[in-house]
């Protein structure tokens, strides 16, 4: 995208995330029309970017579970643009999962999190390492995917696309419900 001024380019970008060399990263400086300062959001090293570089395809930048410190969360982008061209804390919504109805809470993760990074980079634990904590009892739920877990529900263990049951774990495989059936190949792409 073409932008007029650095003005323009301060209002569409400064303080969102936004992709740059495939790292997600925050626009933390404007130094004029032509090129941001950003931030890594995985390991914080600074970096001039020229804004043509810059990837703001929102699909490059993929939300899902989210893993911080003892809880997970579901982070997904709200479908309005405004004027913010990268990710911002206005059109993020994260939620806790596994809360049944009207407990559901929207739950506050900072968009700049070194979490989302991870998120939107797809660093999550092996489907090995989901099975083993979650029957451990060292975790609730353990995603192993950006839109896949495996959780502990009403004492049994069970598969959960977007914080909503929809399967089984049986001893040496998983099941999912009839009518859940349609998310087969979502599942076979996430356990490859």
């Amino acid at each position: 995208m073409r932008y007029e001024s650095e003005g323009d380019v301060k209002t569409r970008l400064h303080n969102t995330v936004v992709v740059s060399e495939g790292r997600p990263c925050l626009v933390i400086s404007v130094e004029n029309r032509h090129e941001v300062i950003v931030q890594d959001l995985e390991n914080g090293n600074h970096t001039r970017v020229k804004v043509v570089d810059l990837d703001l395809d929102p699909s490059h930048a993929p939300l899902g579970y989210v893993i911080t410190e003892g809880e997970v969360m579901l982070a997904m982008r709200k479908p309005t643009r405004r004027y913010k061209q990268g990710l911002c804390g206005e059109n993020l919504v994260v939620q806790g999962v596994l809360d049944k109805g009207a407990e559901r809470r929207l739950g506050r993760l900072h968009y700049a999190s070194r979490a989302i990074g991870r998120t939107m980079l797809g660093k999550y634990p092996s489907i090995e390492v989901a099975f083993q904590k979650t029957r451990r009892g060292e975790d609730r739920i353990v995603p192993f995917h950006r839109d896949w877990a495996v959780a502990n529900h009403d004492d049994e263990l069970c598969l959960v696309f977007r914080g909503e049951v929809v399967g089984y774990v049986l001893d040496e495989s998983v099941k999912l419900l009839p009518e859940r059936f349609y998310l087969k190949e979502s599942l076979e792409v996430a356990l490859v």
